[in-house]
């Protein structure tokens, strides 16, 4: 970790406590860290990831507020959960809309091969009397696998 980022993290986390008018003393009680501690951050000194987490939350920011001066982009963690939360509920939400819809599909695949069935055991007099509309490329006439119904 390089010197200026932990220089600049002191700094950042001062000019926060003064702002938020938080002494040395109550920092250290919030984070269940000594005075001493605080003492050695302000003035540069190392931070463990946990430390930096724990301090910027106790003063309102983001770690990557403490260390680089900038706010991530990134919503805060309570936030992502409850996105994922809703993410997964819509998902669940889809699949049960996807189950009914190929419940469906299987039903309407069924009715059309008892349809296809009835249709290909019609006299091809009956077929040949239908109107255009059933003989369209659409038609499930027109579905027939090859038969002896020559048109």
């Amino acid at each position: 970790m390089s010197r200026d980022r932990e220089d600049g993290r002191g700094s950042r986390i001062e000019k926060l406590m003064g702002e938020q008018r938080v002494s040395q003393r109550e920092l250290a009680q919030t984070l269940g860290a000594s005075q001493r501690t605080i003492q050695k951050w302000l003035a540069g000194g190392p931070m463990r990831p946990a430390n930096v987490r724990r301090c910027a939350e106790a003063l309102g920011v983001t770690p990557d507020y403490l260390d680089y001066g900038v706010e991530a982009e990134s919503p805060p963690p309570h936030e992502i959960v409850a996105r994922l939360l809703a993410i997964e509920a819509a998902i669940e939400q889809i699949a049960r809309q996807i189950d009914r819809i190929g419940s469906k599909l299987g039903v309407l695949e069924r009715e059309e091969r008892e349809l296809i069935q009835r249709l290909d055991s019609l006299p091809l007099a009956v077929l040949d009397s239908a109107p255009d509309t059933l003989r369209s490329p659409a038609s499930p006439l027109n579905r027939r696998g090859t038969s002896s119904h020559a048109r």
